[in-house]
């Protein structure tokens, strides 16, 4: 069996990354024993992370937004791309378990819970009341004030976190909170189009862009199709993939 060549990667590639890569090509032939072409083809995927052309400008990038945060990390932005672009690329929905007319089923039952249940809470006035502040506002969620991470003055910085809000109670109810998912996953129908085994071709970019733009809205508060768009030029290389092109598809998906 043919070895997998010993990578040579490109400046600027995180030394993160490319720890991540020998330790994943070691373990492959330790305990894998090379027989496994669906693993392998992982690893080779992986290897592009530090040796295909397109990706020294992201991690260029994702150090860029890391420095702009006063919480940001490098290692771990790398860290967890790689691990969205792993999910993007392998990790089957659990919706592909169920039939079409069962996740449409599943799904509307979902959203009906919450729903119902953001109406108990706030009926039953169960939301906690501890510290809260009045920032909510009912259009955009929490009262965010850009350039201003001092939230002891009731300002709320532009990197601060949802869990920061959360753990602090301030002014997001779990009413408020349940009430707004299910007005968005209603809009974003994700039950839809799952990532599978047999998931190929446009469906599977689909898939990746989606993947790609929630964790980027998560981590850095938008959606950067700058970013997905170089990344998906590496793995999915005979589809359409500039910035515009996938700025699109961002946009249908309703994230």
């Amino acid at each position: 069996m043919e070895r997998i060549p010993q990578p040579v990667f490109l400046p600027g590639t995180p030394e993160s990354i490319i720890s991540t890569i020998m330790y994943s090509i070691r373990f492959f032939y330790e305990y894998e024993g090379g027989e496994f072409p669906g693993e392998r083809k992982q690893v080779e995927n992986l290897i592009l992370l530090g040796t295909h052309p397109y990706m020294p400008k992201v991690w260029e990038k994702i150090k860029q937004l890391e420095s702009q945060s006063t919480n940001g990390s490098f290692d771990k932005a790398c860290s967890d791309f790689d691990s969205a672009i792993s999910s993007a690329l392998y990790r089957e929905s659990p919706w592909a378990k169920l039939k079409p007319t069962a996740r449409a089923t599943k799904y509307a039952q979902i959203i009906d819970t919450m729903q119902q249940l953001a109406k108990d809470i706030k009926h039953y006035d169960l939301d906690q009341h501890e510290q809260v502040l009045n920032l909510f506002n009912s259009n955009e969620g929490a009262n965010i004030t850009l350039n201003d991470d001092t939230p002891d003055m009731g300002n709320l910085g532009n990197f601060t976190s949802y869990r920061y809000i959360y753990d602090n109670q301030l002014g997001v109810q779990i009413s408020d909170l349940l009430q707004k998912h299910a007005d968005k996953l209603e809009q974003q129908e994700r039950h839809l189009t799952p990532l599978t085994s047999k998931t190929t071709g446009e469906r599977g970019l689909l898939h990746f862009i989606r993947t790609l733009a929630i964790h980027n809205k998560a981590r850095y508060g938008e959606y950067h199709g700058a970013i997905i768009s170089r990344v998906a030029s590496v793995y999915f290389p005979n589809s359409e993939t500039e910035p515009e092109k996938i700025r699109a598809s961002i946009h249908a998906l309703n994230l």
